[in-house]
Formats: structure tokens, sequence, C-alpha cells
């Protein structure tokens, strides 16, 4: 499981993931970063799945040659069909797109009917949706706080404690009951002019090694007004955290 939340604004999306990676017996196996990011067409996309597994789903997405955008919609879901192991490991992949002209897009891909469509058919994803108790993405616009606001460090503080407490069987035999949820919270916003990725939080007390405790206490990080995105060679993609 991965912290997998979607604000689409006016003129802007924004993603929220966590960046534990764990093993299966529910300890921690590594912390890095969720979500592949292609500037050239101002896309990003964060993953989630058996954990195993998504560091070779995120070396996959940024290795592929897409030129374009249209390439990239079209072509994703056939170049992931090509590897046996993607047929069968569940993941879900959340596309955030922002042209230099035109609307927003935001949308879900997966090997799997997880948002409301067959398996490996593309989803419209709505404005905001939060990850929920089951297994599949809900719209919950709810059960969250205002819309989140980049100055205030509420809203990912409330977000961060209630999902790292969704306790889930986990591995191949679907136990134990653990928190799948920790390291840091990573937030990437995808407009006109670029992407730009920052930490915004994490839980210190998270160890390589060892299972992630529910009730440890999450620190927003210090520093959080807005900043301008970056120019996109310095995009930090893949890099680790704690």
């Amino acid at each position: 499981m991965t912290m997998c939340n979607a604000w689409r604004r006016d003129g802007d999306i924004l993603l929220l993931t966590d960046t534990a990676m764990l093993r299966q017996s529910g300890r921690v196996a590594s912390f890095a970063n969720k979500v592949a990011t292609f500037p050239h067409f101002n896309s990003a996309v964060a993953v989630r799945g058996n954990a195993a597994h998504l560091p070779s789903l995120l070396n996959f997405l940024t290795k592929q040659d897409f030129q374009t955008y249209s390439e990239f919609e079209n072509g994703l879901a056939t170049c992931l069909k090509r590897l046996p192991l993607f047929r069968w490991s569940a993941f879900d992949l959340v596309v955030a797109h922002v042209p230099k002209k035109g609307g927003a897009r935001l949308w879900g891909l997966s090997n799997r009917p997880v948002f409301g469509v067959p398996a490996w058919q593309l989803a419209p994803l709505p404005c905001i949706f939060n990850e929920g108790e089951g297994d599949d993405f809900n719209e919950d616009a709810t059960n969250l706080p205002s819309l989140y606001d980049e100055d205030d460090g509420s809203c990912v503080k409330w977000l961060a404690a209630t999902q790292r407490n969704v306790l889930k069987p986990f591995g191949w035999q679907r136990k134990p009951v653990v928190a799948t949820i920790g390291g840091s919270v990573v937030a990437t916003t995808v407009n006109a002019t670029g992407i730009y990725q920052r930490e915004v939080g994490r839980w210190p007390d998270d160890r390589v090694g060892k299972p992630l405790d529910p009730a440890a206490d999450f620190v927003p990080a210090k520093n959080r007004k807005s900043k301008p995105p970056r120019e996109p060679s310095s995009i930090m993609n893949g890099i680790s955290f704690g």
C-alpha cells in the first residue's frame, strides 16, 4: 500500500505519496520516492503495488522512451503488458499531466479492475481523491479538511495520521497485519511550467529492518512556503529519503 492522494486544482495537480518500501514480513526494506517524472511533457506518475516490485516498476517507467504525452498515454499499458511481472503482480498508477496549454488531466491505470473500469483501461479520476480503507481508491472529499494548502501543514499531518493508522494484512499469505505507510511524505506539484517535488514531513522514528509503528509521531517540514517549480534538470526522481 502507498499513501496516494491527489488534488486537481486551478492550473496544477498535487500528489502526496509516502516513501516506505516493505518486505513481505511487513518490515521496512528501504525508503524511496514513489513518483516517476517525465519533465519533457509535464507528467508525473505515482505508483503503488507489491513493495518487492515497485523499484522495478519505477525503473521501467523512467527508462521508457516516450517523446510526447500522446505516445505515453497511448502506449503505457501496451509496454507494461509485455512484461510477465506486471501482468500478475498487482499495481496501480496515478498519472498527473498538465500541458502548457489546456486543462490538467488526472487518470489512473491498473492491471486489475480497481478504478471502476476494466483492467488496463485508462480511468479519469475525480478532482479530489484519497486512498480509503479498502483496496480501491475512492473519492471522499468530505473526509478531507479543506483543499490542501501548501502553506499549512495541518492537512498533511491529518492525512498522515489517518492513513498510517489503517492497518492491512501484508505479504503473500496476507499477514501480518501492519502499518504500510511511512518514511516521508513527498509532495509533487505538476503545472504548466514544470514539476516540483519536496518533502513536506516525515516519521523520524521509522527505520530500515523495523516494522512501522502506527502511533509514531509525524513531523511536518518546517519550511512549507510555496515555491515556483524548479527547472527539469533539478527534479528529484527516485531519490531515497531517510
